[in-house]
């Protein structure tokens, strides 16, 4: 029998197209990894069950049934333990060495092989490497577009689509990617469809792939998303460490390099990134380092004390609105991410595919009279519009009275969704806005809206400044 000295030449004895062999030591040295096995004894069911979930994430057209022969050579070959038909029990292999052949005796165990941390993390890394010429983290181009296209409400263009797509590919350890522009424009409806396209055109579950995280702004520290270590409770304790809001996440995406895993970042800006988002922007430019979860020894609360290395198949999203309630960012972070600005919408392609057509022209003069001025509105402000402008239908059924009350709900309607957002300093574009918008009310009967552009428009000539909240 051929004995091993680490497992760095067991891994090398297995043929690149071999992926079942791959994937069995694989699951073995993941489970090794995380203090779920301790060769030789071995539990195989719990090994055929993390060789499963290994081969649906990564290959799931192979058929698993192979796993035992392959199984079988594993342990046999390479010292781990003894198989006895498909549900083996754990049986302890000789601690000394026999006193008959090899040939005779092949449960013999060479400990060292398995307690090397470093040559553990080294054969994981290489056997993911020699996978990923078989099957590619990238979803091509072509087959992403078609189905972006194929199932989404809001309307985006062509250039956004593909500037995201690059961005998200120009470098492995900076898939890095932030919107800004108007509030309401579909920046996080755009990030949430892509990455379910992306996924789904990967064969994956969006559900698992893809995680979103709202950001609150009293966040001072990276413990919320990477989680700490609780002082009050003792040492041997389990659940010594409380998780964050990606710590799970990041695990798993470093459990698996070779598929995608969408991080969306909501309103990122509310608290400064700088300091809660400092680890990553840091593991961003030296991915070779490791990110650092506690320093406590063993795995409290599942969670490793780091992971080795920046996972480069996480991509990574997020959110902004430049107003008085948000933090500007540091070329720190600008330097890591590129960043898209969604100011405009189609909403002539919005209005034709959900609105009805008898309010197309007011809403749409609303928009371009207002867009000069940046006081315009997005699709969130739209899509409310007409959700309350529907109501009309199930209101009255009388056609007579039902156009006069959407007139009223339309007057309502301008007034508490397009309005509010109308504010600033004495400027020529934005007098002629509001002079536009007011002859505009005037000229569709919607009256209230009208009065209260009077009103803002006399408060920004006799005061130089105007907003709607009086």
């Amino acid at each position: 029998m051929t004995q091993y000295r680490d497992i760095t030449e067991i891994t090398n004895t297995i043929s690149q197209e071999d992926h079942i062999h791959q994937l069995a030591l694989l699951s073995l040295i993941m489970m090794i990894e995380d203090g779920k096995a301790a060769p030789p004894t071995i539990h195989m069911g719990n090994w055929y069950s993390a060789f499963r979930e290994l081969l649906r994430c990564t290959f799931p057209l192979q058929q698993g049934e192979v796993f035992w022969p392959v199984a079988f050579r594993i342990c046999i070959h390479h010292g781990c333990a003894k198989i006895l038909g498909k549900h083996a029990v754990p049986i302890p292999v000789p601690t000394q060495i026999p006193t008959s052949s090899f040939a005779e005796n092949i449960r013999f165990y060479q400990p060292h092989i398995w307690r090397n941390r470093f040559n553990l993390r080294d054969s994981r890394k290489a056997l993911w490497e020699t996978l990923s010429k078989s099957r590619s983290l990238v979803c091509p181009y072509s087959t992403f577009e078609q189905r972006f296209h194929s199932d989404h409400e809001l309307i985006f263009s062509d250039t956004q689509i593909q500037t995201a797509y690059a961005a998200f590919h120009t470098a492995p350890n900076k898939r890095f990617l932030i919107l800004s522009g108007l509030s309401g424009t579909g920046k996080t409806q755009f990030l949430l469809q892509f990455a379910k396209s992306y996924i789904l055109s990967s064969n994956l579950n969006p559900q698992e792939h893809l995680h979103k995280v709202s950001v609150s702004p009293d966040w001072r520290d990276p413990s919320p998303l990477l989680g700490y270590i609780n002082p009050l409770v003792e040492r041997s304790d389990q659940l010594r460490f409380v998780k964050g809001e990606i710590t799970d996440f990041l695990i798993r995406a470093h459990r698996y390099p070779l598929l995608p895993f969408f991080l969306i970042l909501d309103e990122m800006n509310l608290a400064r990134v700088e300091l809660y988002f400092a680890p990553l922007l840091s593991a961003m430019e030296t991915p070779e380092e490791p990110i650092r979860f506690h320093g406590e020894r063993g795995i409290p609360s599942g969670v490793p004390a780091q992971l080795d290395a920046w996972p480069n198949n996480l991509f990574i999203a997020g959110t902004v609105n430049m107003d008085e309630t948000t933090h500007p960012f540091s070329d720190k972070v600008l330097d890591r991410a590129f960043t898209m600005e969604f100011w405009d919408i189609d909403i002539q392609g919005y209005l034709q595919k959900n609105v009805p057509a008898r309010f197309h022209k007011v809403l749409h003069r609303f928009y371009d009279i207002l867009l000069p001025v940046h006081r315009h509105f997005g699709y969130r402000s739209l899509k409310e519009i007409m959700l309350f402008l529907s109501n009309a239908e199930h209101m009255i059924s009388s056609e007579a009275q039902r156009a006069s009350l959407e007139r009223t709900l339309l007057d309502q309607a301008v007034f508490a969704k397009i309005l509010p957002k109308i504010r600033g300093v004495y400027h020529e574009k934005l007098e002629l806005a509001l002079q536009q918008a007011h002859d505009l009310c005037v000229e569709e009967s919607l009256f209230q809206s009208a009065q209260k552009l009077q009103a803002m428009l006399h408060q920004l000539q006799s005061n130089g400044v105007t907003k709607f909240w009086s």
